[in-house]
């Protein structure tokens, strides 16, 4: 589709990025937001499927960020006061990485040689 192969990856982070963003925005005053995070695990497995794991775990790394700057109180802070809000961002971390590794679509050898067949051409 592109000429440069390194826009899949980019493309996951942005949208991880903006998907947690908005979440982070509209879902600020529920109660139980405090799990949010590791609801958005689906979002990163979805996004490491389809872009590959490498935007699984940028996307995951961001979101984290995100969540913490955006989400959790004091706002603006990358300091969560709730120690249950911490410990369920960080157990978000270790399964949205380890989620984005382990059900990631890498392209398979055939299709990595017909890749390489119509870059010599």
């Amino acid at each position: 589709m592109f000429a440069w192969k390194g826009w899949k990856p980019i493309l996951g982070l942005l949208l991880c990025c903006s998907i947690s963003s908005a979440i982070s925005f509209a879902l600020r005053d529920l109660a139980s937001k405090a799990y949010l995070p590791l609801v958005f695990v689906v979002v990163v497995t979805v996004v490491a499927r389809r872009f590959g794991s490498l935007a699984g775990v940028l996307g995951s790394c961001a979101s984290a960020l995100l969540f913490a700057f955006l989400l959790f109180p004091p706002i603006g802070s990358l300091h969560i006061a709730d120690a249950q809000q911490r410990t369920n961002l960080g157990w978000f971390l270790v399964a949205g990485i380890s989620f984005a590794f382990l059900f990631a679509t890498e392209p398979s050898q055939k299709q990595q040689g017909t890749e390489a067949s119509r870059d010599a051409e």
